[in-house]
């Protein structure tokens, strides 16, 4: 099978003469073509996903190969705007009713006090949407609404977020896999830049690390509790 090609695999036998197949698997991911972004950051910031949006990499872009989830390393970012890396706008807006999953993997070194710290986001002047870890717990904000849970998070610790949006306009959020709050809200948010490391607005710079994150467009991966993945995601 060529290298990064999704296939079928099974498993056969044969008893009396007759060929039995059991134990089919994808390999793969049966939604990579609705992945509009995908990066590792092993140390660098590609996107692998199939449009490959260019990064713009901050004048102190950093990558940790001490603390990371997997791989080989993870961005690093203390609260320094010459810490982000951005993508062009093109592929971060959402359509009405659009179905959507916005997943990663976030540790924070220091918990917000004053202004949010924001992973991964478009969001500025109440427009776009963000991932935020608040004082009090997390939220995405989408356009001026969107959804929260308060939780008392840990420092240092890694934690996987994702925020779905299914075909009937039910948003949800996960935490480490657990369906912690959800909210009805199939409206359209504008396309803009993707930033990892803050979002449109400057002060919202993230303090920790980021690694594995993924959106996906026109799918809802998870409308129900999961176990989050223990391995990099497939790239194909």
């Amino acid at each position: 099978v060529p290298a990064k090609t999704a296939h079928y695999v099974g498993v056969s036998s044969i008893k009396n003469g007759v060929e039995k197949f059991s134990d089919i698997k994808y390999i793969g991911d049966i939604n990579w073509n609705n992945v509009v972004f995908y990066c590792r950051f092993n140390s660098e910031g590609q996107d692998l996903s199939l449009i490959n949006n260019a990064p713009t990499y901050g004048s102190a872009v950093s990558y940790s190969t001490s603390v990371k989830k997997f791989g080989t390393a993870s961005l690093f970012c203390e609260n320094n705007i010459n810490h982000r890396i951005s993508y062009p706008a093109g592929n971060f807006g959402f359509a009405a009713g659009e179905p959507f999953t916005i997943e990663g993997w976030f540790n924070n070194s220091y918990k917000p006090t004053g202004f949010w710290q924001s992973p991964i986001g478009t969001w500025g002047a109440s427009t776009g949407w963000c991932i935020f870890f608040t004082p009090s717990g997390l939220s995405f904000n989408y356009n001026s609404g969107g959804v929260g849970y308060s939780i008392d998070y840990p420092q240092l610790v890694w934690i996987h977020v994702a925020v779905t949006r299914d075909d009937l306009g039910m948003m949800r959020m996960f935490i480490n896999g657990e369906l912690k709050a959800s909210v009805f809200d199939n409206s359209a948010t504008i396309d803009k830049a993707l930033y990892v490391g803050g979002n449109e607005v400057t002060t919202d710079l993230w303090r920790g690390y980021v690694d594995e994150v993924r959106i996906t467009k026109g799918i809802a991966r998870y409308v129900e509790n999961f176990t989050p993945q223990s391995k990099q995601f497939f790239d194909f």
